[in-house]
């Protein structure tokens, strides 16, 4: 004997076969059982959203969830109101009986459960990176890096045995920056034309002699 499945008599039926009937009947009791086979839906959706968002980035992912919940949020309207108009048709309650959970029906519950922690971990973690300020949706708005605010970074030495000796390079420097320094005011201090004219003085001196 085939039984209707939870999903399948309270979301398939209610949300797709029956999209538009504004004329049929509905128990109150299926009608709440419909809302919740929704809502277990949704949450399962709204997961997958989430998980975008920690996949392709706070930009990204916030526009999906603006485009997609959209979406489902109007393509919901219809159907809702179709059950409502339903309800009003209806005499009463109507007797569902025993409501049969399927194997498949407790694997989708999980599967949605299971996708809206793990999109909310994804989420989290993502905003928590350390870049991005996670309330204000990630759109922009970046917090200060102490590390890139440094005019140097200083490297440190991953090994014990290496030797962390930048200043003495930097003494060396100093001390080549000195000598050059020197040479060149010695440089700068001698006059080509003082030294021409004593060479001939010298070489006067010496022919007279």
């Amino acid at each position: 004997m085939t039984q209707n499945g939870f999903f399948e008599k309270y979301f398939i039926n209610p949300f797709i076969g029956k999209y538009s009937d504004f004329k049929g009947e509905e128990s109150r009791r299926s009608a709440f059982l419909s809302l919740g086979a929704w809502f277990i839906v949704t949450l399962g959706l709204a997961g997958v959203l989430l998980g975008l968002v920690g996949l392709l980035g706070p930009d990204v992912g916030f526009i999906c969830i603006d485009v997609i919940g959209c979406i489902w949020i109007v393509g919901s309207i219809c159907p809702m109101a179709a059950l409502v108009s339903r309800v009003n048709n209806g005499s009463g309650d109507k007797t569902i009986g025993h409501i049969v959970f399927l194997n498949i029906d407790k694997l989708l519950c999980a599967i949605c459960f299971l996708f809206l922690v793990l999109g909310i971990l994804m989420t989290v973690t993502t905003l928590n990176s350390g870049e991005l300020d996670p309330f204000h949706r990630g759109r922009g708005e970046v917090k200060s890096n102490p590390l890139l605010e440094q005019e140097e970074i200083v490297e440190e030495p991953i090994f014990t045995y290496q030797d962390n000796t930048p200043a003495a390079v930097e003494e060396i420097d100093d001390e080549v920056e000195e000598e050059a320094d020197s040479a060149q005011i010695i440089d700068e201090s001698f006059d080509p034309v003082i030294g021409s004219i004593t060479a001939a003085a010298d070489s006067a001196a010496i022919l007279d002699n």
